[in-house]
């Protein structure tokens, strides 16, 4: 327990950002170049392999110490996969149709691969756009690392820069969808292959706003010298530096206690500590007992889970302090001058999203998530219970005695993905072997 580390591990700069951006982008730049260097046959094995590189580099980001947001990257990778299906499939269609229109899909999506690239890109970002953070990458991310309440507080700043990311990219692919759409309405020969008018729309522009667009971008962030960009600093609790944030969340039977602070109900039981990827569990230990002014014994106080940033220096752990009487916080409202509150899961439940602040809604929805997912399935996704619409309960107090890993990120992930999705079996096989974002066995 002692010598356990955090098992979220993310990272946050403005580096790290560009990085992924230009690698994601750079994938898309190699297909009008391959479409113009190899045959209409070998295209398709091009994207594919793009594609699965591209897949492979999200899963090593995945499974790193540093792991860094790849949404680009992995929207390129699918964006290059739906491509490879199609040409392959206009390859299939034109061996076995040899008719006149079937020549002219075949040879059109070879030789116009930069506008159909453009017209999938500018689609998966308006789809992303809508979806917000409910896809299915951003969705895994958050599960495993944390929500971004959690994230803010070491310093993070993907949702203001994906929300310009994503807004960026999309002016700039709708730029591209009309520059490469324009010919095929006033001349249908410009797409022609052996064209110079055809190398300058589909490969020599396209390539030249790509790299123009990577450069600015680079130029952006260099002005970013922290990972804290100027907007997001008032949100930090401490400024910057490294540090470690502990928070101890105090149940008493089947109650939680809370103090108003700033406006809003959370623990009263936090502090600052130097940076260590190994969790401070004596150090918080100890901190309770002298803010509670009695003997907590260590079978009472549970490390519950945490998320480090060790390119950054920062950490945030969370912990269970269990007592037998609620009175224990008598002589701590009395130092403190002010009295607190203890709720029910009940009332919890009611006021989850009013007056609570953003942090405690953040750890209660990990613990209660774990709870109710460990009672529905097994660590393999499969179903406990077989009985349509069986929801399990929990009480507080079971967090005293429960024999769960609130640390292991298996069960925020089962939370979503279980036996109970369409097609479980086949959507498992593709997120664990293909894109690489989560494992129900094995090492998180």
């Amino acid at each position: 327990m002692r010598a356990r580390k955090c098992n979220n591990v993310c990272s946050c700069s403005p580096y790290l950002i560009w990085k992924n951006y230009a690698i994601g982008m750079g994938a898309i730049v190699a297909v009008p170049v391959a479409s113009h260097l190899v045959s209409v046959h070998v295209l398709p094995f091009i994207t594919l392999m793009l594609s699965l590189t591209l897949f492979y580099f999200i899963r090593l980001n995945r499974r790193s110490e540093a792991e860094s947001c790849a949404i680009v990257p992995y929207v390129s990778a699918r964006v290059l996969f739906i491509f490879t299906l199609l040409a392959a499939s206009s390859n299939i269609v034109y061996w076995v149709f040899d008719e006149p229109f079937t020549k002219v899909l075949h040879i059109g999506i070879h030789e116009g691969a930069m506008n159909l690239i453009s017209i999938l890109f500018l689609l998966m970002v308006i789809v992303l756009s809508k979806r917000k953070w409910k896809n299915t990458f951003c969705t895994d991310c958050m599960l495993r690392n944390g929500l971004p309440s959690e994230r803010e507080v070491l310093g993070h700043m993907y949702m203001s820069e994906n929300r310009f990311l994503l807004s960026h990219l999309m002016k700039l692919w709708c730029f591209i969808v009309i520059v490469t759409s324009i010919p095929w309405f006033y001349d249908s020969n410009v797409h022609r292959d052996d064209s110079f008018e055809s190398q300058l729309i589909y490969i020599y522009l396209p390539l030249a706003v790509m790299i123009v667009d990577v450069l600015c971008l680079r130029y952006y962030y260099s002005f970013v010298d922290s990972p804290v960009s100027g907007k997001a600093l008032p949100q930090l609790p401490y400024g910057k530096g490294s540090f470690k944030m502990v928070r101890i969340l105090l149940v008493a039977g089947n109650e939680l206690y809370t103090n108003k602070l700033n406006g809003f109900n959370d623990t009263p039981f936090s502090f600052r500590a130097d940076f260590s990827d190994v969790i401070s569990y004596e150090q918080a230990l100890e901190y309770i007992r002298k803010e509670l002014g009695c003997f907590v014994d260590p079978a009472d106080f549970q490390f519950c889970y945490g998320t480090i940033d060790r390119h950054n220096g920062r950490a945030l752990e969370h912990y269970l302090c269990f007592v037998d009487d609620s009175r224990v916080v008598a002589e701590f409202e009395e130092r403190q001058n002010r009295v607190g509150d203890w709720w029910t899961k009940q009332e919890l439940e009611k006021e989850f999203s009013h007056g609570f602040a953003r942090l405690l809604c953040a750890e209660l929805h990990r613990i209660y998530t774990v709870m109710h997912t460990s009672k529905m399935y097994y660590i393999n996704g499969r179903k406990k219970i077989r009985i349509k619409g069986y929801s399990p309960s929990f009480s507080i107090a079971e967090l005293r005695h429960t024999d769960v890993d609130f640390s292991d990120n298996r069960w925020m992930i089962l939370s979503k993905f279980n036996d109970d999705m369409p097609f479980f079996h086949i959507k498992k096989a593709w997120h664990q072997y293909i894109e690489g974002l989560y494992w129900y066995d094995g090492q998180q």
